[in-house]
């Protein structure tokens, strides 16, 4: 009895010891982060007051633990390629400009400096894909501080630096109702609020 009760002592000892080392709770300073986007680490793990629990993170996340300490590693996958002005680079889903690129599929292109590359950009590189346009996309620009793209029609659509979901809805139903008249248009100005600017060539 004595033998089963010191075995269970060494069991526990062993186990708080365990827990000690490998504590799912660790303050911000015990944690090695690193992203290829910006992120915070609050956006990858669950907090609880100025400790951090580093076992289930609320994003796929690579999580390694030492005596501790922990390393936590968040990475994008690039899901196209946009070409700058000093070469060619990766975007994420969400229009966040990253190292790395893909071998193949779509590839944007934009006549701008990498490090013009904005939220506002992203903003409309997001409402493009959610509205299946990156085929209509010739290149992304600035116009006059504000976010453009050329289509494939030659057509300037300026977009301005808000709204880019409801201003790109309106771009697809202006070149709709327009279709027949495309070749003819020059710019279509979408910086006002329900509404688009037509300038023929």
């Amino acid at each position: 009895m004595k033998r089963a009760i010191k075995t269970l002592f060494v069991i526990i000892f062993i186990f708080i010891l365990v827990l000690i080392s490998f504590s799912p709770l660790l303050p911000k300073q015990q944690i090695n982060f690193e992203s290829n986007v910006p992120i915070s680490l609050d956006d990858i793990l669950f907090r609880c007051g100025s400790f951090y629990f580093t076992y289930i993170p609320k994003k796929a996340a690579n999580i390694t633990h030492t005596f501790l300490r922990a390393s936590v590693s968040y990475e994008e996958q690039p899901f196209c390629n946009i070409k700058f002005d000093e070469g060619l680079f990766g975007a994420t889903s969400t229009g966040i400009i990253i190292e790395q690129t893909l071998n193949d599929g779509i590839t944007l292109v934009a006549r701008i400096k990498k490090s013009q590359w904005n939220e506002n950009f992203a903003g409309l590189f997001c409402a493009l894909k959610d509205n299946n346009l990156f085929g209509g996309v010739d290149y992304f620009i600035f116009y006059q501080n504000y976010v453009a793209f050329f289509d494939k029609n030659g057509i300037l659509n300026i977009i301005g630096n808000y709204n880019f979901g409801e201003k790109v809805r309106e771009y697809v139903k202006t070149t709709e109702l327009l279709n027949k008249k495309l070749k003819q248009i020059k710019t279509i100005d979408l910086r006002f609020n329900d509404q688009s600017v037509i300038i023929w060539r």
